[in-house]
């Protein structure tokens, strides 16, 4: 499990987008209790790597 600045390094993406997208149900924080708006989150390395690949995609327009 990674925090969200831990995840936010390994996948090369903003808070913003992190929060945003956890909030949306695109990526699922380990306790959903927490999807709320500043608050810590775990995130497992399989939700990680989605996040990642949707800031590539992102990127690459």
């Amino acid at each position: 499990m990674s925090d969200s600045i831990e995840a936010l390094e390994r996948c090369g993406i903003t808070y913003r987008q992190l929060d945003c997208w956890t909030r949306k149900g695109y990526i699922h924080a380990r306790d959903r209790r927490q999807n709320t708006s500043g608050v810590p989150r775990d995130f497992s390395d399989e939700e990680l790597g989605v996040a990642a690949r949707m800031g590539r995609l992102i990127d690459r327009g």
